[in-house]
């Protein structure tokens, strides 16, 4: 049964079935630590399959065999793992996490043609120096690049804590490729105070620029609430206090995390004029 792998007889070691590592060896195969990794996990794939075939009792042949270690084979498939990732976040309702995910892919596959083969073990120091050069060609700046490689470290993490993955070749743990150094402080930019001032007072008489006008200065009064966590609002979220009432609210992005404190907006008489427009033209 051929795994598609390949050495020169000074690069094997047949006592241990394993790529030789010792640096005292000339012409080490320059991919013998993450092929060793793989190695070692299809070994344990074999023992498991074995394993499982004696507590059924189960009689196997070598094509039964065959068939139960390349369906473990399909573990640790990198492409898959991302794809299977998307589909959840797309069936869980998080479009803007599956759209991430989904532009991530997408370039780590203009990087590598052969991303569809690609196991974790491969996804080392070494792959992701050369995904940021393939960015830097590409032009990306390192905001940019960051976004990518917190994406792709975010999905490491996942496949290691599923057990798809292993920390041996983790590539941004200590000393290795650092995300934060990439990230470029940006030039901030303002809103001019005369184009502010007329968004307040301008009333638009297309319905749906108006509207979008009002939602834009509800998110302004409201301290830049995002636009989803607008929409899911109800009267349950106005809460009365201290003498004033209060928009109180967790973050969609962020409310199934642990120990998250709701966010208080005092209901000021703007923002009061800008829900009473809305309860007065719901759609």
């Amino acid at each position: 049964m051929a795994l598609g792998i390949y050495a020169e007889p000074h690069q094997w070691n047949d006592k241990l079935e394993m790529f030789v590592t010792d640096k005292r060896v000339p012409r080490l195969h320059p991919d013998r630590i993450y092929l060793n990794e793989w190695l070692t996990q299809k070994k344990s794939e074999i023992l498991r399959i074995i394993a499982d075939f004696d507590a059924n009792k189960i009689d196997w042949t070598l094509n039964q065999f065959e068939q139960e270690f390349f369906h473990y084979s399909n573990k640790g498939n990198v492409k898959e793992f991302f794809e299977n990732l998307i589909q959840t976040y797309k069936d869980t309702n998080h479009i803007g996490n599956a759209n991430c995910y989904s532009r991530t892919l997408h370039v780590l596959e203009l990087f590598d043609e052969k991303l569809p083969e690609r196991v974790f073990p491969e996804i080392d120091i070494k792959y992701v120096k050369s995904f940021d050069v393939f960015l830097q060609k590409r032009e990306c700046k390192g905001n940019t690049r960051k976004f990518y490689f917190k994406t792709l470290r975010a999905v490491l993490n996942k496949a290691i804590q599923d057990g798809e993955a292993s920390e041996t070749t983790y590539p941004f743990g200590k000393g290795g490729f650092s995300i934060s150094s990439l990230e470029e402080e940006t030039t901030k930019r303002y809103l001019p105070h005369d184009s502010m001032f007329k968004l307040k007072t301008t009333v638009m008489d297309n319905a749906v620029l108006e509207r979008t006008r009002r939602l834009f200065l509800f998110s302004y009064y409201c301290y830049g609430i995002s636009f989803i966590d607008a929409a899911l609002l109800t009267k349950k979220n106005i809460i009365r206090y201290n003498g004033g009432n209060y928009i109180v609210y967790k973050r969609n992005k962020t409310k199934e995390a642990k120990k998250v404190k709701p966010i208080q907006i005092k209901i000021t008489p703007e923002i009061q004029e800008l829900m009473n427009w809305f309860s007065a033209n719901t759609l």
